[in-house]
């Protein structure tokens, strides 16, 4: 009969010296100071921080975006605000009688149309008299356009400006280059004259 010799269990240090000696990590005893458990209360506070970081931050970039916009419509506006550029017409009566003088303006655009403003609008010039009338263009396109002008006389029977029209003239010019890239004011004159009665070209 033959004895069995009695498996005994290794001691844990001579274990822990086989499997990576003394600094090998013990099995635990009981006395070990355990980690806090997990706190949702704090997560929730912590994921809450979180979102209303990343609120603020989306509602800067958001905010900053309005502000370059509005910033490049201002300069655009700015840019596109569209100048006048003003026509001062002298018209001088060298005729022997007193004449109604209308001034129409216009574009390659646009029809004739009868200047209404109080500094332009229709008017009698006496024999020997004249009369600045003035007309405002404005261009709200980057492209040079030039400005049409007619003046038109209708010369009166009497000196006095009274007797009705015997005679209806006018004549005009559609070339004038009245453009915001240019001038601000442009000057030019027109000559009423007769007998035989007529208008020079407003230039």
């Amino acid at each position: 009969m033959s004895l069995v010799r009695a498996q005994h269990p290794e001691p844990f240090a001579k274990r822990s010296r086989r499997y990576g000696g003394a600094s090998s990590v013990l099995p635990p005893t009981g006395t070990e100071e355990r980690l806090p458990a997990f706190n949702h209360a704090t997560a929730g506070v912590c994921r809450r921080n979180g979102l209303n970081f990343l609120n603020y931050a989306l509602r800067s970039v958001a905010l900053a975006c309005a502000l370059v916009t509005s910033a490049f419509a201002i300069s655009a506006s700015a840019q596109t605000v569209p100048k006048t550029t003003v026509v001062a017409i002298d018209v001088k009566n060298t005729s022997n009688t007193c004449a109604w003088v209308t001034i129409y303006w216009g574009r390659v655009y646009t029809p004739w149309t009868i200047e209404q403003e109080p500094d332009g609008r229709p008017r009698f010039v006496g024999h020997n008299a004249s009369h600045t009338f003035f007309v405002r263009f404005t261009n709200p396109t980057s492209i040079p356009l030039p400005a049409e002008i007619k003046v038109r006389a209708e010369f009166t029977r009497n000196s006095n400006c009274s007797g009705g029209t015997i005679a209806d003239h006018d004549n005009y010019n559609k070339g004038i280059q009245a453009d915001k890239h240019i001038v601000e004011r442009i000057n030019i004159s027109s000559i009423l004259h007769g007998p035989p009665y007529g208008v020079t070209k407003p230039q």
